[in-house]
């Protein structure tokens, strides 16, 4: 009795079974206009969702795409408006792979949640705790960022990417087992109107004014509104010395710095800056992918700009020289006319005082500059440019003038790449009385760029000669490393008789 009492509850369990089952293995539906298409071994058509396994097997046996987006995972889960990706999952996309434990994908809004993930690119190896994606926001949690074939790991606890900027916390370089140097804080703006502060990393090298110097930079981030960085060091002639740059957001539109280096053996340098742009983002839609939000991201960096700047500053150092802005007022504009065609503005005017002639003078200083990109087939292209430049001083006789040309061309053959720029004069009338306008200043001139290495490391020599007067004018050696779109580079002036390195930055 025991025994048929047992065989007839198996097989009610059995025919529940098949009655909430699926027989065939596709599901598909439309969501948002866009169709959702799930293939399994096994689903589930249940009254609050669908649900899709592999069965047995632990292999990733459910194939489930939207759009053009295809995953691969052990289970899937539809529920409303969301997909659970569960027990493992697997995407691809042109250049990418990308593995996970679980994801969490919103039909509505294109918002997702991943927990253990890894994507690979080429020789690029990405693994993060978490990545959270929702509207203009994109969160890393415990990222790592390493090469496949070298143990060299960039680990960050936490990475905030926004249009056109971003703010890491806790950036580890070093290997996987070992940190070799850490920064607290890193923002990085790199919006046309962002004003520019120094990388939070040790900055050394020698200059003029400063003599042998190091300095040790650092950047805090309290919101969207409140950030900037601090800085202590000690140089060669100027002594000890600590630093502040505060800025001030107050929208795409406004921002503010106020700043100071503050020098054992020499006076404070002082700055102040008010920026007004009228760049406004371009239309960004409710719901973006997490591809789209990437790509509108690069388009936020490289927008046309238009801005306004107000400018004061005490002991600031252009072209070694010590000179004060006493307010000065200008106007930046970069504008793509068309897709081969641009416009560069550049209009300043303001009170300058220079310390070592003890000059004071109104400076009013105007250039605009076209650059074309002209297309040569299958050969590389060439940049043209012509510019005019004019400077008014409100000491007579003193008026500058200044019309030129340029071309340029670059081309990489193996590890090697050689570039040429050729500037030429039309017309040079007039000078400038102050030393800093006119120190580095040269005339017709050709700059050879010639650099060795390709892919992680490269070191290179640019040679700049002054055609008129046939002369070598300057030599720049750099020694570069480039790793997952960040690129370090080291230089060495002989005409400026300067060591300094810079960082360039693309996360977007």
């Amino acid at each position: 009795m025991l025994k048929k009492v047992q065989s007839i509850i198996f097989l009610v369990i059995i025919l529940f079974i098949h009655s909430t089952a699926v027989k065939a293995s596709t599901y598909s539906r439309y969501y948002y206009g866009k169709k959702l298409t799930l293939n399994a071994p096994v689903i589930y058509n249940l009254e609050d969702g669908v649900i899709a396994s592999s069965g047995e097997s632990m292999r990733l046996k459910v194939r489930f795409m939207y759009e053009k987006q295809l995953f691969y995972a052990n289970k899937v889960i539809l529920k409303k408006n969301k997909v659970y990706l569960q027990n493992g999952f697997l995407g691809s996309s042109k250049k990418s792979t990308f593995t996970g434990d679980e994801l969490v994908y919103n039909l509505e809004n294109n918002y997702f949640d991943g927990k253990d993930m890894e994507v690979t690119s080429g020789l690029l190896k990405i693994s993060t705790k978490r990545l959270y994606f929702y509207g203009e926001r994109i969160d890393f949690q415990e990222a790592k960022f390493g090469l496949t074939f070298f143990d060299l790991k960039l680990k960050m606890d936490k990475i905030f990417i926004y249009p056109g900027w971003a703010v890491i916390k806790n950036f580890d370089i070093g290997t996987e087992d070992q940190t070799y140097y850490r920064i607290p804080v890193w923002v990085l703006d790199m919006r046309r109107n962002a004003f520019e502060i120094p990388y939070p990393l040790p900055q050394a090298g020698s200059s003029i004014q400063r003599g042998n110097y190091l300095l040790l930079n650092n950047h805090y981030y309290f919101n969207e509104v409140f950030y900037g960085f601090f800085r202590m060091g000690t140089a060669q002639r100027k002594g000890a010395m600590a630093g502040v740059g505060q800025i001030v957001r107050l929208g795409d539109q406004d921002q503010f710095y106020l700043g100071g280096d503050f020098w054992q053996w020499a006076e404070p340098q002082l700055k102040a800056e008010y920026n007004h742009s009228f760049m406004k983002l371009p239309y960004r839609q409710k719901r973006l992918t997490f591809g789209e939000m990437l790509e509108y991201n690069k388009t936020v960096k490289d927008l046309d700009s238009s801005d306004i700047r107000t400018t004061f500053t005490k002991r600031e150092i252009i072209n070694d020289e010590y000179v004060d802005r006493d307010m000065e007022f200008s106007y930046k504009g970069h504008f793509g006319l068309t897709s081969k065609l641009d416009l560069d503005l550049d209009l300043a005017s303001g009170h300058i005082y220079e310390y070592s002639s003890d000059l004071r003078a109104m400076r009013t200083n105007s250039n605009f500059n076209f650059s074309y990109l002209y297309p040569l087939g299958w050969f590389d292209p060439l940049w043209w440019g012509v510019g005019y430049n004019r400077s008014d001083y409100d000491l007579k006789p003193f008026t500058w003038q200044r019309l030129y040309g340029t071309v340029a061309w670059e081309r990489e053959f193996w590890f090697f790449l050689l570039g040429i720029k050729y500037t030429h004069y039309f017309h040079d009338k007039g000078g400038s009385p102050f030393i800093f306008d006119q120190k580095y200043v040269v005339n017709n001139n050709i700059i050879y760029n010639l650099r060795i290495g390709k892919k992680a490391y490269h070191l290179g020599a640019k040679f700049l000669a002054d055609v008129k007067i046939n002369k070598l004018v300057d030599t720049t050696y750099y020694l570069g490393w480039t790793f997952s779109g960040w690129q370090l580079e080291m230089q060495y002036s002989t005409q400026r008789e300067a060591l300094s390195m810079g960082v360039q930055v693309d996360l977007f």
